[in-house]
């Protein structure tokens, strides 16, 4: 096997990376980013090259991968929403555009659970099957509806082609760079909204790596939920940052930052979306051996010990749908 991952430097692409190459059957891993890989792991090749590239196109003609993966987002929130948006959407159309000329026969692409928005009328749980419907003022959650609604389009326009997305929570790890990560870890206080402790759900980012490994060398077409089991409480992973300190603030649900984007119990716009996502529905995680709660993942994670990741059954569920044509027409994903 051959492949191809964009955003092959980053956290997550660097461990896919590393596990990819480990592996008796992969030929070749090439990582295109705009960064050198951390590592100089075997059976990997590195070409510079932003994912707006209309070099893109020839990368895969030249390389040939049977599977592209597509990491390169930008997972930092910025105050250039153009620029993000750009590199996002636009460097996804980008990807898409040159995989349909090339005539890559799998794709997979990171969503997010942030793409299903959070909507008082949202079920608990949230199966593959609902509509993403990112908050519209939430540039990061707005994109990757759009993205998402790109590849399930690219997907229902290409039957022939194998199309997998992947829609992560929150990840944690000890090589996880984000931040959310550096708000509880980097700051005197882990801010809360007075007067409503909301849920968070996580996942360790090798159960990530680990579910991204399994869905391309299964090849498995649809669309799968990558959660941790159970929640945590803000307030619960306050006390548990290096401060032990929350600070409690007053907001309008408009700029409840973590309640707009995960939270449980707020009302009106501020209502469920991560925790949503029922073990039942998700791409299965089975554990080996005994699961440490949320609380005791986080608390070994900012003490600097590191709770092994979630073992995983032998095999991934499917039970994601076929996409369906949605969005927007996108023509410029439709080639020769």
């Amino acid at each position: 096997m051959k492949y191809l991952i964009t955003g092959g430097s980053g956290y997550i692409g660097s461990r896919l990376t590393e596990l990819l190459a480990e592996r008796d059957d992969t030929e070749q891993v090439v990582i295109s980013d705009l960064r050198p890989p951390r590592a100089p792991y075997p059976k990997t090749t590195y070409v510079e090259m932003d994912v707006r590239d209309p070099g893109m196109r020839t990368l895969l003609e030249t390389e040939k991968p049977d599977v592209l993966i597509h990491l390169a987002f930008v997972l930092n929130p910025m105050h250039d929403e153009k620029k993000m948006y750009d590199i996002d959407v636009n460097g996804t159309q980008n990807v898409l555009h040159a995989a349909t000329l090339a005539g890559t026969k799998h794709l997979l692409v990171t969503s997010s659970t942030t793409a299903y928005g959070a909507w008082p009328d949202n079920p608990v749980p949230m199966s593959e099957e609902h509509p993403v419907r990112g908050m519209p003022g939430y540039a990061y959650a707005r994109d990757k509806t759009e993205i998402d609604r790109m590849c399930q389009l690219w997907a229902a326009r290409h039957d022939d082609r194998t199309m997998t997305i992947v829609r992560p929570c929150i990840v944690f790890g000890p090589t996880v760079d984000n931040y959310l990560i550096r708000l509880w870890t980097n700051t005197p206080f882990t801010p809360i909204i007075k007067g409503v402790d909301a849920e968070l759900q996580f996942v360790h980012e090798d159960d990530v790596v680990d579910a991204l490994s399994r869905l391309v060398t299964e090849r498995k077409p649809g669309i799968f939920n990558v959660t941790g089991d159970g929640t945590i409480k803000i307030a619960e992973a306050a006390a548990l940052a290096p401060s032990g300190e929350a600070g409690q603030v007053e907001a309008e649900p408009r700029h409840r930052f973590f309640l707009r984007v995960e939270s449980q119990d707020a009302p009106g716009r501020a209502a469920a979306v991560n925790q949503s996502v029922g073990p039942e529905d998700q791409l299965r995680l089975v554990c080996n051996n005994r699961k440490p709660s949320p609380v005791e993942r986080i608390g070994a994670l900012v003490r600097g010990d590191d709770w092994a990741p979630l073992g995983t059954s032998d095999g991934v569920d499917d039970s994601g749908p076929d996409a369906e044509a949605v969005g927007s027409a996108l023509e410029s994903t439709q080639g020769a």
